[in-house]
């Protein structure tokens, strides 16, 4: 294990972690041998006006989310699109990442993993680089995702589709990805699990849980977590990842509710950018190079850490009014040796080695992120229609401390690489000294007129200034108003028809080559749809139709690495399709479908009509369980699904394609007790030849070949 917890913090938090299990156990003893008195003398009822987050779901279907309203409204509800993964399914897909989970939700692809540190995604055709943890938006105002997201303590993943500012401010128009983290419990508990898989890959986490006084008011969670393992590409280096999380929940009464939380993750990898696109014999742009073939140096390494603290405050001040206050901080180190990688295959004529130029990269960051909000929820009637408003503010201070350097490196024979090279000097370039703040007040009105309409309004005024004092200087003060409206109508208690409007607003961190600020990108949509319950309510389902529209859009500057200009506006048309829940007892499902037409509309750089990155125009995911409650079989399991995706295009040029794909995937487990279960899963059951995402030619990401994971869990 010594091999796993290796960072430059992280034996202290290990230990503190340790402890703090130990110091909590003998309370949680006194409180279960306690708890038969104190339930059968406590009348205390917690408040439904009070956000529970992290309640488990059972058979793959939500009732309630988060992330649409703030104020746990019935999906059905809801007039916007609102998606979600369950620990249920995570757990049986034995799910290790962010990407993987989404693959469950119609409409999102993998986007860059940024050379191998972190994951970003496309929503409904449009690339988003963060996400929010329990409502709050990570790095928002300067765009910084530099690590992978563990699964450790996530309960479930919500999204949110279309624009989601009123509630969230800045953002991409896509969609809201929200991680709905695991939350302390009142009932003594704890889960281990542990797995071992293909590319020497082996994990092991633990989660424990529990009460501390035996009135049960307090109440505690430690989840560790710890990984390693090469991968399948011929990288030199393995990998390793760890996270600690520790939280606490107090609940004084039947009216207040406090949760503070802290998180730590470190991870080190090898540096790796993909492979490339190259020119057949026909001349076109192909990508053949085997999805194994790395191109990089052993000394190409990434090593981040990062913490997160997290505090929430709900007290319920009268029957109707509930206020809330919540707070983040997170900070982030990346330390990043890398390697990028030329556009132009260069042939020796004698030899018929095929070369590619490269380019060596340091680059050092330090980040740090404030977030404040404060907010009242009011419950009322005024006659016969209901009233549930939100009113509040935000404020938000972040600032990005970044070194960035070059140097030449020798050449690589991309079809029998010799690795050895090492980097000339580096020479400083574009270092970056962000400083940005914003400043947001909200407020929105869910409208219940009987049993049948829902009315939505909201709206949202964002004033965000940003400052660079680096290579390239630059100031800018963006404001801007983002409404949103939606109607839902239940003809029947079952079924509800929706259509919705929003817009988002995302001030951009990054300055042109002459030192001016980005426009602020601009989104709208409209959208329209059905929300069904089937078999009983155990299936739900939501079928909608969408125009999505991006305005004064940020591209990488094709003449200036490292600057970015406006390049035009970009529109996404589609049909999504997403099931969940399950089809009878025994039977689980989880499903989608889309057609996404996403295409350039204006710009100075690429044709109208052209396709955006990495989006397909059919995508979607089937993933059913079996698992009977009686009979003979009753300890067994057993799942299937398929992951599909049509012809996706690797650049904005339009000048390759990626292809598509249709990866099968399966698991199998059996119970060897009660909660103890042990899992089979096998990933890309026919091998195919994939790729997962495009970002240009010259950093194509592959897709895995057939793996296997092995994963023994177990809860006491």
């Amino acid at each position: 294990m010594s091999n796993l917890f290796r960072g430059r913090r992280a034996p202290l938090l290990a230990l503190v972690w340790s402890l703090g299990i130990a110091a909590a156990s003998p309370q949680m003893a006194q409180a279960e041998e306690a708890e038969a008195a104190a339930d059968a003398g406590s009348d205390q009822i917690r408040s439904s006006e009070i956000t529970v987050l992290g309640q488990r779901s059972e058979d793959y279907k939500v009732e309630q989310l988060t992330t649409a309203t703030r104020t746990g409204t019935d999906i059905m509800d809801v007039p916007q699109s609102i998606q979600f993964v369950p620990r249920d399914v995570i757990d049986d897909q034995q799910i290790l990442d962010l990407t993987s989970a989404l693959r469950n939700v119609s409409g999102i692809q993998a986007g860059t993993n940024a050379g191998n540190r972190s994951e970003s995604f496309t929503i409904r055709g449009f690339r988003s680089s963060y996400y929010a943890v329990d409502s709050i938006m990570l790095s928002p105002a300067i765009e910084t995702n530099d690590s992978y997201r563990d699964m450790a303590n996530i309960e479930r993943i919500e999204v949110l589709k279309g624009p989601a500012s009123v509630l969230y401010g800045r953002g991409d128009p896509g969609g809201l990805i929200n991680i709905v983290t695991k939350q302390p419990r009142f009932e003594r508990a704890m889960n281990f699990s542990v797995q071992a898989g293909s590319n020497d890959f082996a994990r092991g986490q633990i989660d424990v849980t529990g009460p501390v006084d035996a009135a049960k008011t307090l109440a505690v969670r430690f989840i560790g977590a710890a990984q390693t393992g090469d991968t399948f590409r011929d990288i030199l280096v393995p990998y390793r990842r760890q996270f600690l999380s520790g939280s606490v929940l107090w609940e004084p009464d039947d009216r207040t509710r406090v949760i503070a939380s802290l998180t730590y993750a470190h991870q080190h990898n090898q540096t790796d950018r993909g492979i490339i696109a190259t020119t057949d014999a026909d001349g076109d742009l192909v990508v053949d190079l085997p999805r194994t073939r790395f191109l990089g140096e052993r000394w190409a390494t990434t090593e981040s850490e990062r913490y997160e603290f997290n505090y929430r405050i709900e007290h319920e001040l009268t029957d109707w009014l509930t206020i809330r206050q919540i707070g983040h901080y997170d900070e982030g180190k990346l330390d990043l040796f890398g390697i990028n990688y030329g556009n132009t295959v260069a042939v020796n004529a004698a030899t018929g080695a095929r070369t590619i130029t490269r380019t060596a990269v340091e680059q050092h960051e330090n980040n740090h992120n404030y977030d404040a909000q404060a907010d009242m929820v009011a419950r009322f009637k005024t006659g016969g229609i209901g009233h549930t408003v939100v009113f509040g503010g935000e404020y938000v201070k972040s600032y990005r401390f970044r070194t960035f350097a070059r140097a030449t490196l020798a050449r690589i024979d991309i079809d029998n690489p010799v690795y050895g090279a090492e980097p000339g000097t580096f020479v400083p370039a574009a270092d970056r000294k962000v400083q940005a703040k914003s400043w947001s007040g909200y407020l929105q009105d869910q409208i219940d007129i009987g049993d049948q309409i829902h009315l939505l309004a909201g709206v949202r005024y964002d004033h965000a200034r940003q400052s660079d004092h680096g290579t390239t200087q630059y100031e800018s003060d963006d404001k801007a108003w983002s409404p949103r409206v939606g109607l839902v109508f239940k003809p029947v208690p079952n079924i509800s028809l929706f259509a919705d409007f929003t817009r988002s607003f995302q001030s951009k961190p990054e300055p042109t080559i002459d030192g001016k600020p980005i426009d602020p990108e601009k989104g709208k949509q409209y959208e329209a749809g059905v929300k069904a319950e089937l078999f009983g309510g155990r299936l739900g389902g939501t079928l909608a139709v969408y125009q999505l529209t991006r305005e004064n859009v940020t591209q990488q500057d094709p003449n200036n690495v490292g600057y970015n200009i406006n390049a035009g506006v970009q529109r996404s048309r589609g049909v999504e399709l997403d099931l969940s829940g399950s089809i009878s007892p025994s039977v689980k499902v989880i499903a989608n479908g889309a057609y996404t037409d996403a295409t350039v509309r204006e710009s100075t750089d690429y044709a109208r009509g052209n396709q955006l990155i990495g989006v397909p125009k059919w995508s979607g995911s089937f993933w059913l369980t079996w698992e009977p409650v009686d009979g003979a079989l009753r300890n067994f399991g057993l799942g299937g699904g398929v992951f599909a995706a049509s012809n996706r295009q690797g650049d904005l040029e339009n000048s390759f394609s990626i292809g598509g794909y249709t990866r099968l995937d399966s698991s199998v487990w059996y119970k060897l007790a009660d909660k103890v279960r042990l899992s089979l899963n096998v990933k890309n059951i026919t091998n195919d030849y994939y790729m997962e995402s495009s970002v240009s030619r010259s950093q194509v990401v592959p897709g895995e070949g057939r793996s296997f994971l092995v994963g023994l869990s177990g809860s006491f």
